[in-house]
């Protein structure tokens, strides 16, 4: 599973390039993973596909936000925010989508704070009891969430298509249950997401799942910060205890 914040490029001014990524430099990663149980809980995400998929690329080799500790830089996201002639900040009304189940209640406060600190100054914060963050408002376009700090996605099945088709191509933002909350339609990014998905299961699919992996991850949509990890406690004396990750969410 990969946890994230996303901005949805249909609301101003996350139609920017540069705003988002400024964004994805504010966010203090480890205060969010600290809130959320620390790292028993998972390694901080630094990019779209978790471990253990073809496509995963390790912090590593690919962190194309890195921050100090993945703190944050407000310096850098100032300087970004200033790129887009937001020097002063986005006074506009923006809608910020949370949930009231801790710790989610407290990632949403660790997220404004962050975002206030860049320059939003006028947040519209709703923190709705779980799912409702998603029926009611994530997977409805019409309701205009412009940042969303409660989402999460897991894998159907071993392939990254079940992450990068359905969050991020054009083709699959819907009137009603949608998943594609950014509403990304990058038509580079769609067709290295159908190149990808027309190869067959070897090294060739997998460069090209870690192609689109970075395309999503650099079009700045989304902030991942954590890539989930369960703890499993079990008797020293069971024989040959297997662990399916396939039926784990």
């Amino acid at each position: 599973c990969t946890r994230y914040l996303f901005m949805n490029t249909s609301v101003k001014p996350f139609d920017q390039l540069e705003v988002r990524q400024a964004v994805n430099y504010a966010i203090d990663r480890a205060n969010i993973k600290r809130v959320f149980g620390g790292p028993i809980t998972g390694p901080i995400a630094t990019s779209i596909v978790p471990p253990g998929m073809p496509g995963y690329l390790s912090p590593e080799e690919y962190n194309p936000f890195e921050t100090p500790n993945m703190a944050g830089d407000m310096d850098q996201a100032k300087e970004l925010m200033a790129q887009a002639g937001l020097e002063g900040g986005f006074d506009g009304e923006l809608l910020m989508v949370g949930a009231s189940d801790p710790p989610h209640d407290r990632i949403a406060e660790t997220v404004r704070a962050d975002l206030e600190e860049l320059g939003f100054s006028n947040l519209d914060v709703r923190t709705p009891a779980f799912p409702n963050q998603y029926t009611q408002f994530y997977s409805v376009p019409d309701k205009n969430v412009a940042f969303g700090s409660s989402a999460g996605w897991c894998k159907d099945y071993n392939d990254a298509f079940t992450f990068l088709d359905p969050l991020f191509h054009g083709d699959n933002i819907l009137p009603s249950g949608n998943q594609n909350y950014a509403e990304i339609d990058d038509p580079e990014l769609n067709s290295a997401i159908d190149e990808a998905t027309a190869l067959t299961p070897g090294d060739e699919r997998t460069a090209a799942w870690e192609n689109a992996n970075q395309l999503a991850t650099e079009s700045a949509v989304w902030v991942p910060w954590s890539w989930d990890e369960s703890t499993i406690i079990y008797s020293e004396d069971l024989v040959n205890p297997i662990y399916s990750t396939f039926f784990a969410h």
